[in-house]
C-alpha cells in the first residue's frame, strides 16, 4: 500500500518537486513516507483489485518557532488520482484530518503546498486555511522578486 501511495506521489508531483528548489528525491520521499509516527488514510474503490485511488497522510507534531510549544497536525501529503478529482475527496480528507485534530486536543491544522499548485491553494483557501507566519518569504534580488517555491498553510480549529 505504502508503494501505491508513493507512485500517486510521484505521478501526481514530481514534476513540482522537480521545478523547485527542493527537487526530486525519490529515496528521501520513501524515508519520510515511512516515518514511525505518520498515519495514512486511503481512498479505494469497492473492488479490492483497485489501486489506490488517493491517500491523506499526516502527522501529530508542533509548530514551528516561536510557538514549538503548540501541538498540530501537520497534513504531509494530500494526493488523488485525477480520475476521482473533481468529487469533494480532497474537501472529505480535510474534513477527515481538521475532525482528527479538533477531537484530538489539537488547536490548529498545517500543511505545506507547492505555489505552483493553484487548485490546491484554491481548496485550501476556500477551507480557510490561509498563510502561515512561518511560511518562507519571496526572495528580492536586486529589483526583481522570486517568490518562494512552496507556502506554509494553516487553519485554527
Amino acid at each position: 500500500e505504502l508503494e501505491a501511495c508513493f507512485r500517486l506521489v510521484e505521478t501526481t508531483s514530481s514534476a513540482d518537486y522537480k521545478a523547485s528548489s527542493v527537487g526530486w528525491h525519490p529515496v528521501d520521499k520513501h524515508q519520510e513516507m515511512k516515518e514511525k509516527d505518520m498515519r495514512y488514510i486511503l481512498v479505494r474503490d469497492q473492488t479490492p483489485t483497485v489501486p489506490i485511488l488517493g491517500f491523506l497522510s499526516f502527522m501529530l507534531s508542533h509548530d514551528d518557532p516561536p510557538f514549538e510549544y503548540r501541538p498540530v497536525l501537520y497534513i504531509y501529503e494530500i494526493h488523488l488520482d485525477e480520475s476521482v478529482r473533481g468529487f469533494g475527496l480532497g474537501s472529505q480528507l480535510l474534513d477527515i484530518a481538521e475532525f482528527i485534530a479538533k477531537h484530538g486536543g489539537f488547536s490548529k491544522t498545517m500543511l505545506t503546498v507547492f505555489t505552483s499548485n493553484d487548485r490546491a491553494i484554491s481548496l485550501y483557501q476556500r477551507r480557510g486555511y490561509s498563510k502561515d507566519q512561518c511560511s518562507p518569504a519571496d526572495k528580492k534580488i536586486r529589483s526583481r522578486f522570486i517568490p518562494a517555491d512552496y507556502q506554509i498553510m494553516s487553519k485554527s480549529i
